[in-house]
């Protein structure tokens, strides 16, 4: 039960920063296709859990409390994103074709399941 409060309150914290962020990205940029919120918070969440995953490592921070905490929770709850990366770069360590299917499957199905909710739920609104 420990672990679940730990991803709960985590999450609850890199879920408000999200949102915060999607509110205050067209204010400081403007309204664009490019710089949207959602590519602001995948970035520096990527970026975030490559240095938490390497410092943690480097620093022995073992205590799967702490990563459940931090990785699992806060920057889950930020953008589940950055654990897609994370997981297509340890992919790419083993095989190059590997990561691009892996990356690719993402990809396609992700906005093919998009497609296929819309399309569904505009069916079942009929």
């Amino acid at each position: 039960m420990r672990e679940v409060i730990l991803v709960a309150l985590g999450g609850a914290f890199g879920s408000v920063l999200r949102y915060l962020i999607s509110i205050y990205t067209p204010l400081l940029f403007g309204r664009s296709f490019l710089f949207t919120g959602t590519l602001i918070v995948n970035i520096i969440g990527c970026i975030l859990i490559g240095a938490l995953i390497q410092w943690m490592d480097a620093k022995q921070l073992l205590d799967t409390g702490i990563r459940l905490l931090v990785l699992v929770g806060f920057v889950g709850g930020f953008t589940t994103y950055s654990t897609f990366g994370l997981e297509a770069i340890d992919i790419l360590r083993d095989s190059i074709s590997n990561a691009l299917m892996y990356i690719s499957l993402h990809l396609i199905l992700g906005i093919g399941g998009v497609w296929v909710g819309i399309f569904a739920s505009k069916w079942l609104l009929k």
